[in-house]
């Protein structure tokens, strides 16, 4: 299941788990390497699989040489422009911009540490990025550019962590179509994310209420509606994928339900029971 879900998620971002990327240079070496890193707790053999998959042009090998203790910062530096350079300039620049606005291993340097954030943006800005260029000898770079991933391990790995951070807050996502609808939005994303079987939401039932996405929903048998009426007192709902789901409205708020409490669904008694309603026996 999470194959199908990361090659589903993959296809949004515009590549495929199935490509065998044999274009990307270096691409079996690098693999090797970190199949050879994850299988090792030495870490010295660790330091040596990373450097070497550097030299190859990995990115991800610079940017975790750059995190690894006791690299003075200057070399963290050098690390992490690699690393920018090969396919993580957001992590990569913003860890320089933290390095020269702390100013520990380096001279403090607020307008580089400026310039850096800027260039960890989705779109930077480019007025800040002229005056960088001019204005400092030391930022060798030309905007922010990227030889993208030299490795399917790399990519399979990002593919991972976006479709987590995906489906941990789809809401501010911007990689779907903007021009879908936004019932269609919520679809689409349970069937990607597969939130109608987290363990929070498998007893949720047709006609209960859910808030996700700070609006709240409607159960249906065609999945979850807008629910557009006034929050009443004892109002029911469900939180899904949150630690407590189950919350009853009180004065226009939402609390957490707690064990005992007694609530009236349907005109029949219930008693919450670790986030589940138990019918109340007399």
């Amino acid at each position: 299941m999470r194959v199908i879900t990361v090659i589903l998620l993959s296809l949004s971002l515009g590549f495929s788990l199935d490509t065998d990327y044999s274009d990307l240079k270096h691409n079996k070496s690098i693999n090797e390497l970190f199949y050879k890193y994850d299988h090792t707790d030495d870490l010295k053999q660790k330091h040596f699989y990373l450097i070497a998959a550097a030299e190859k042009h990995s990115g991800l090998a610079n940017l975790l040489l750059a995190q690894e203790i006791n690299t003075p910062d200057t070399q963290k530096i050098k690390y992490y422009l690699q690393a920018a350079r090969y396919g993580y300039p957001k992590q990569a620049y913003k860890q320089i911009a933290d390095i020269y606005l702390k100013g520990l291993g380096v001279t403090k340097n607020e307008f580089l540490a400026q310039c850096y954030n800027n260039l960890a943006e989705d779109k930077p800005n480019q007025e800040l990025v002229v005056a960088c260029q001019s204005g400092n000898q030391v930022l060798h770079i030309n905007q922010r550019y990227s030889r993208k991933l030299q490795s399917s391990y790399e990519i399979i790995r990002q593919a991972n962590l976006d479709y987590k951070a995906f489906c941990n807050d789809f809401a501010t996502s911007n990689l779907l179509n903007p021009n879908l609808d936004k019932y269609e939005q919520h679809l689409l994303m349970e069937k990607i994310c597969h939130t109608e079987q987290s363990d929070t939401s498998k007893h949720i039932n047709n006609g209960d209420i859910v808030y996700k996405d700070n609006q709240l929903f409607k159960k249906t048998a065609k999945g979850y509606i807008p629910y557009n009426k006034k929050i009443s007192d004892g109002l029911i709902v469900y939180k899904i994928n949150t630690p407590v789901s189950l919350y009853i409205a009180k004065n226009n708020e939402l609390i957490p339900a707690q064990n005992g409490d007694q609530v009236i669904k349907n005109h029949q008694t219930y008693v919450v029971n670790n986030n589940k309603l138990v019918k109340y026996q007399v």
